[in-house]
């Protein structure tokens, strides 16, 4: 597997009009993109980790909350913090994503394929890939032990109680 993550951050080309690029470049709190797209979990992630405050629910969303979350996102300076943060981590990287993509490229190229790299489960057959022979001991051991249990309890309870039971068939006989 080759990780590919950040492969579309390249460097920024200047903005035209020049009036729009220095007001992107500008922006002293960020900007606000929208994403056409359901994403409660990134969200909810991004809350937990402190770059985003969590979600909020469409249904019950009015004027009020979403003022308040923006202006919470602008005045809290913890969350842009945070965000330059982990934008620092995620780019401390010894090549660039798209260099180390085109290395793996021509690597793959050079080496014809590169059947050295790929994954050892490609020839294993059915049964090895999904474990199918474990998964039938396993059934066998529960069968079999469940089986032993109920011999078990039957004969302990033919012990207990089956014998008197015998006893009054054999007493109502002996009557005859």
């Amino acid at each position: 597997m080759i990780e590919v993550g950040g492969l579309h951050l390249v460097p920024p080309k200047p903005v035209e009009p020049k009036e729009l690029d220095d007001f992107l470049s500008g922006g002293k709190d960020g900007f606000i993109l929208f994403s056409m797209g359901d994403q409660p979990s990134n969200m909810l992630k991004a809350s937990r980790k402190g770059f985003a405050l969590p979600p909020l629910e469409f249904a019950d969303l009015t004027e009020e909350m979403l003022l308040g979350a923006i202006n919470e996102a602008l005045n809290n300076p913890s969350y842009r913090e945070k965000a330059q943060e982990l934008s620092k981590i995620f780019l401390d990287q010894q090549t660039k994503p798209l260099d180390r993509a085109i290395y793996w490229v021509e690597y793959v190229l050079r080496h014809k394929g590169a059947v050295h790299l790929r994954s050892a489960a490609r020839d294993l057959s059915y049964i090895q890939y999904f474990s199918l022979d474990t998964l039938a001991v396993l059934l066998l051991i529960v069968v079999a032990s469940t089986t032993i249990n109920v011999l078990i309890i039957k004969a302990i309870y033919r012990k207990c109680f089956g014998s008197k039971a015998a006893k009054k068939v054999d007493a109502g006989k002996k009557k005859q």
